[in-house]
């Protein structure tokens, strides 16, 4: 029977090494995620604010993924990954329309919301 439990234990705590938890709250987190949201809302599609709204918001991004990398929150660094690529697509993009930058836009929106509400709902 001793043998019996050894083995479970084993079995168990094997079982569960690669498992993660989320990161806890941080307030610095749930700032700076607001800040991208509210960079993302305020972004301007149109011809002659299009560059200095897409480069706050990768400033409010890169932010954010410095913290969580000293910090050590890879839930929310790897979702700010994917924010990530967006936004770099519309930085690097030459010509862009005012409709792909609208589109871009709504997809920013839902990446950043549903991160945020990731982040605030942390305990």
């Amino acid at each position: 029977m001793k043998q019996i439990s050894i083995l479970a234990i084993v079995l168990l705590t094997t079982a569960c090494a690669g498992f993660k938890l989320p990161s806890s709250y941080d307030s610095n987190e749930s700032e700076g995620i607001i800040d991208i949201l509210q960079d993302v809302r305020n972004l301007d599609c149109s011809e002659e604010g299009r560059s200095e709204s897409i480069k706050e918001l990768q400033e409010s991004v890169q932010w954010m993924r410095l913290y969580t990398i000293t910090k050590g929150s890879e839930d929310v660094y790897v979702s700010l990954g994917i924010i990530d690529q967006t936004v770099n697509g519309l930085a690097v993009r030459e010509n862009m329309s005012t409709s792909y930058c609208n589109l871009k836009k709504k997809t920013l929106e839902v990446q950043a919301t549903d991160t945020a509400e990731a982040v605030m709902k942390r305990f």
